[in-house]
């Protein structure tokens, strides 16, 4: 996504830079052309057969040129989300003493990116070859003829002299070109690259109404399928109800689908079949961020930013009171960690809260969510990195808020709810696959 983000600046920088100072020489050219003609129609004649014959030989080159491009944007691509991925996990690298592993595969996307890189300047020496080559024998067969057309006195020495100066000025932008058409064929490229970007189809479809729930709100799922691709489904034609009044725990076995389904009941994934549906209304009806607004998510690996923990807080509800915020932390066991910190609330954590540990980062996640006050709240696995006491803390707040609003819980520890949670094992639900 990003590599692609910084074809903009490829695309500015041709339209902005290059596009618009070989326009500017082209019309001058025609100015000087009509000049060069008044002096010599004949040796004008020469100028006018070689410069098409030139820019069909450049269009030669330009389909190779533009393939090799395709091929090396895919592969400098490949080649940075491997680098990103590794230094992500250098502490991984590093605990399995595999740097020379890591090191090969990086080795070997380099390798492949430099390999069509060398290609393409390749390509682009040939190019230089060819303008190289009409830009000699521009100047040769001026000569040439001229000074047949001086020996025969058709024109003079200081014409010959005046009309090789100005087909410089002709034959530069039209020179200009090739490196005009090498610009192109990359441009071509960039546009492919953004056109997959902005021709993605919009989740904000205008029409759609505001989801606006006024009493606690029960969400189903009835007859759902979804997978990730068309061959293999995660979810198959399931059906359940999330109430208010008592919390909703999913189980099941591990990669059987738990979080898949918490993102479609969350509407951040859409049901390749069946409907979800919020107060018996699809949810399809209504737009994506009236939805998210009163369905809360919380993922089994929360996200927190750079930045102080304040302002982290404040993403959910940034008109968020003292009290608020106090209240949050204490019902996500989050208190003594703020305690812990000299700067309390205002201390930086570093990029993705690197300076927290999991469990303090899934606490302060789940303090944020709390803020956003939802009408409706599923969280995914929110005690697993949590220690006892932690852990009591947050079943007990969730099984409190789930006496005024839907709650949906997925874990692999549902005997922590006690009896009064409701319990739906997913593999029963969708049978055995």
């Amino acid at each position: 996504m990003f590599a692609r983000m910084r074809e903009i600046e490829v695309v500015r920088r041709f339209l902005t830079g290059t596009v618009s100072g070989v326009v500017i020489d082209i019309l001058f050219s025609f100015i000087y052309l009509a000049a060069l003609f008044s002096i010599s129609p004949s040796l004008t004649l020469i100028i006018i057969i070689l410069l098409p014959s030139q820019m069909a030989a450049m269009a030669v080159v330009g389909p190779f040129l533009r393939h090799r491009l395709k091929q090396s944007f895919v592969a400098n691509s490949a080649h940075q989300s491997r680098l990103i991925e590794t230094f992500r996990n250098v502490e991984t690298v590093k605990a399995q003493a595999g740097e020379h592993r890591y090191v090969r595969r990086l080795d070997a996307t380099m390798a492949a990116s430099l390999a069509l890189s060398f290609k393409i300047t390749r390509l682009h020496v040939v190019n230089g070859l060819i303008r190289d080559a009409f830009s000699n024998a521009f100047d040769i067969m001026i000569l040439f003829f001229g000074a047949m057309l001086v020996l025969e006195n058709s024109i003079t020495l200081g014409q010959l002299v005046a009309f090789h100066l100005l087909a410089g000025h002709v034959s530069g932008p039209i020179l200009g070109l090739a490196s005009l058409w090498e610009h192109w064929q990359g441009i071509q490229v960039s546009r492919m690259r953004l056109g997959d970007v902005l021709n993605a189809a919009s989740e904000n479809e205008a029409g759609k109404q505001t989801l606006s729930l006024m009493k606690p709100a029960v969400l189903r799922m009835e007859a759902v399928s979804f997978g990730y691709s068309a061959d293999r489904q995660v979810i198959h034609k399931l059906s359940l109800m999330v109430c208010p009044g008592q919390p909703t725990v999913i189980v099941g076995r591990s990669g059987f689908g738990k979080s898949t389904v918490a993102k479609v009941l969350a509407g951040l994934y859409p049901p390749d079949a069946g409907s979800v549906l919020i107060d018996d209304q699809p949810m399809t009806n209504f737009s994506p961020g009236s939805v998210r607004a009163a369905i809360c998510y919380l993922p089994q690996e929360p996200a927190l930013f750079s930045g102080t923990i304040r302002e982290n807080l404040l993403l959910a509800n940034e008109n968020a009171t003292e009290d608020e915020i106090e209240r949050a932390l204490e019902n996500s066991a989050s208190v003594d960690i703020i305690k812990r910190l000299p700067e309390g609330l205002d201390t930086q954590i570093g990029e993705h809260g690197s300076s927290l540990s999991g469990g303090q980062r899934q606490r302060l996640a789940l303090a944020r969510l709390l803020l956003c006050n939802p009408n409706v709240l599923i969280v995914d696995e929110p005690t697993s990195a949590l220690d006892e006491v932690s852990a009591s803390i947050v079943t007990h707040t969730l099984m409190r808020l789930a006496q005024s609003r839907a709650v949906a819980i997925i874990t692999h520890r549902p005997d922590v709810f006690g009896p009064d949670a409701r319990i739906l094992d997913l593999e029963q639900l969708q049978g055995q696959k």
